[in-house]
């Protein structure tokens, strides 16, 4: 490769872009817009919420002779106005009034004689007005039951401290900095990393579909430079684009948030704390946060350059390449917004998960919070998606079938065509089989395992697992045995596969014990539990290690894994596959640790030509996670786990039989392995 080259073509492409109208939209729009925007996305709440605290509300009172000194409080006070209504539950519900009283005939009675009483309010919680007049009422009825309070306690000779014997002093220690970081980094954050895709989004298909439209590819293909220095020239100039769009986003974001700071802080940001800290609040990034969020950029750009620059590279026009590009915006927009969870951090498992890291690496920076693992593996992570994501933009750009394809017109019986020459699924088949069998498994799945577990589980994966892709196959036409890789496996394979099912399901318990588990996780995991008692063992070996183990490789490292083989080669619909099959379980947190067992089953099965080998693993890694994990029908001995987790030896000796077995799978010779796959 001659950098000469790439920096002709980096050069050319940044002198284009900068003429271009809409590139500088791109840059320079948003930062005009920024202060005006969030300032009156901002301040117009506010102001809306001052007036609703200053508003007079209609109240019904029902039962008032019973509680004359309440009501009458209510008819003197500034923010009420007492109504008469005929039918006060449906002028509250059609939002003529904002609340409806009713007192019991002994409510002022019983407060005289020392005892409780009892009142019914009625509002809507779905009408602002009638939330802002329960809330001023409870400020109302606070100031009376204090009056209250203090008149028995006189009578019994005691004071206010008899029954508030604890007084609380509230004092804040974070520094104004940390406030401002606490209440803006979380929205920073997730603008930053939108408009890093956004900067990358534009250029990237102006010089793919765009060259396409005005003519231009042809030429720079004919020039001196290869392909490969032509799209390193390409995706350099995005990821320029891209950087410079979120550093002047960065700066005009921060700007704006140091002036929001001094307008918005002296009416409270919505958290308790004392008034002269919420005017001492101050918007500003230390100068060691600002480095690495600048570092962690370079990453994010590059990834967001080089998908974009992949995508928009089959497009044969800007409109077609902005089609293909919003689904990733799509995507990328939910990982941005786990910047607004509460109380989530950055840890060893969601440091593995893209873009959803970063943001979440430039909240904590700007808090001033470092993890050093975590962050370590955010990079290394990042770094893997940049290099995996500019091999497909090069390997797209590299084929001509790509860049030049001919106009076609969708089809949707495309399907009922017969299958290419090789009578195999082809990509588009193993992703439209993904896609299916995802929605059936969301929306008819859940339903019917809610419902009734039992008879739920065999129809969930006979019918919506397993039928799904032995039906494409059987509408394609395609070859079952050399589509689905039915082939008995060998004796010393088979008992290979159960040795490394049992090893990967040591191994992944010692995974979730890094991962931090959120309660609510162990309780969804109770109807599966209860599930387990009510069949038994037997029931349970076959409802949820058998069907699942089966159902699942037909599908994945069946049809799905011979679809993406026609296009994307062994190697990559292996990758392919176990990321599909990883997303399937719909489960973030054993996201990571099912991705790998999908890639090493896949390995497995390539390699030995036997979809058998793969469902044997799968099988005995289900029943290990039943038995040996859940511990339902029998416990563990104390020298294999310590509560719920493997003892370190047990773990070490896993994957060391691990290794092991994956190393004796694929010890063919390389040409033998791809024959059988192919």
């Amino acid at each position: 490769m001659r950098l000469i080259n790439v920096k002709h073509i980096l050069v050319k492409e940044l002198k284009d872009n900068l003429r271009d109208r809409r590139t500088l939209f791109t840059m320079f729009l948003p930062i005009i817009l920024y202060p005006l925007i969030l300032i009156l996305a901002l301040q117009v709440p506010l102001i809306q919420q001052m007036k609703l605290a200053s508003r007079t509300f209609e109240v019904v009172v029902t039962g008032a002779r019973g509680a004359s000194d309440l009501v009458a409080r209510i008819e003197a006070a500034k923010g009420f106005e007492r109504v008469d209504s005929k039918d006060p539950h449906a002028d509250l519900v059609y939002g003529r009034v904002q609340l409806v009283l009713h007192f019991s005939p002994d409510f002022q009675e019983r407060l005289r004689q020392g005892e409780q009483a009892e009142y019914e309010l009625k509002y809507d919680p779905a009408n602002d007005l009638s939330l802002q007049a329960r809330q001023n009422w409870d400020e109302l009825l606070d100031i009376y039951q204090g009056e209250l309070l203090a008149e028995r306690l006189a009578k019994l000779g005691k004071s206010v401290e008899f029954v508030q014997p604890i007084k609380e002093t509230l004092t804040s220690v974070a520094p104004p900095e940390k406030l401002g970081a606490f209440y803006f980094g979380k929205v920073l954050a997730l603008f930053i990393v939108i408009m890093a895709l956004v900067g990358a989004f534009y250029p990237a298909i102006d010089l793919s579909a765009g060259e396409k439209e005005r003519g231009t590819l042809e030429t720079l293909l004919a020039s001196p430079a290869s392909r490969g220095e032509i799209i390193l020239g390409k995706y350099l100039t995005v990821l320029v684009i891209s950087l410079v769009v979120a550093i002047l986003n960065l700066a005009s974001m921060g700007v704006t948030f140091v002036h929001l700071t001094k307008v918005i802080a002296p009416y409270g940001m919505g958290v308790e704390v004392s008034e002269a800290a919420a005017r001492t609040i101050n918007f500003s990034i230390e100068p060691a946060s600002l480095f690495w969020m600048l570092l962690a950029l370079v990453p994010l750009c590059g990834l967001f350059a080089a998908l974009s620059l992949a995508l928009a590279s089959y497009a044969r026009s800007t409109r077609e390449g902005q089609y293909y590009l919003t689904p990733l915006v799509i995507c990328v927009f939910p990982a941005t917004l786990i910047t607004t969870v509460p109380g989530i951090e950055l840890t060893a498992s969601l440091a593995l998960v893209p873009v959803a890291n970063v943001a979440l690496m430039f909240k904590e920076m700007m808090l001033g919070i470092y993890r050093p693992l975590p962050i370590a593996l955010t990079f290394l992570a990042m770094g893997g998606y940049v290099f995996f994501a500019i091999r497909w933009a090069v390997w797209a750009f590299e084929r001509e079938e790509v860049l030049f394809r001919e106009a076609s017109h969708f089809r949707w019986q495309f399907w009922r065509a017969r299958a290419m020459e090789t009578n195999l699924p082809r990509v588009r088949h193993a992703l439209l089989a993904f896609a299916l069998v995802v929605l059936l498994v969301w929306f008819l799945g859940q339903p019917l395992l809610a419902a009734n577990p039992i008879l739920g589980y065999p129809l969930v994966l006979l019918g919506l697992v397993l039928l799904p892709p032995l039906r494409f196959a059987e509408l394609l036409k395609v070859r079952m045995r050399e589509c689905f890789r039915f082939r008995g496996p060998s004796c010393s394979g088979a008992l290979v596969a159960v040795v490394t099912g049992l090893a990967a399901h040591v191994l992944a318990a010692a995974l979730m014990r890094l991962v931090e588990l959120p309660p609510m996780y162990e309780k969804a995991l109770e109807p599966m539990l209860e599930t387990m008692r009510r069949v038994g063992w037997l029931g349970t070996a076959v409802l949820l290690g058998l069907l699942p183990g089966i159902s699942e490789e037909v599908m994945f490292r069946g049809f799905v894994l011979r679809g993406l083989e026609q296009s994307w080669g062994v190697r990559w619909a292996v990758v392919g596959s176990a990321i599909l099959f990883g997303l399937y379980h719909l489960d973030p947190y054993r996201l990571p640790h099912t991705t790998l067992l999908g890639l090493v089953m896949g390995m497995m099965v390539v390699s030995r030509g036997s979809i058998f080998i793969g469902m044997i693993t799968h099988v005995t890694y289900n029943l290990a996670t039943l038995f040996l994990g859940a511990e339902v029908f029998f416990k563990m001995p104390a020298w294999l786990k310590s509560g719920d987790y493997y003892r370190l030896p047990v773990v070490l000796i896993a994957g060391v039989l691990f290794v092991m077995c994956l190393a004796w799978f694929i010890k063919l010779p390389h040409s033998r392995r791809f024959a059988e796959a192919t």
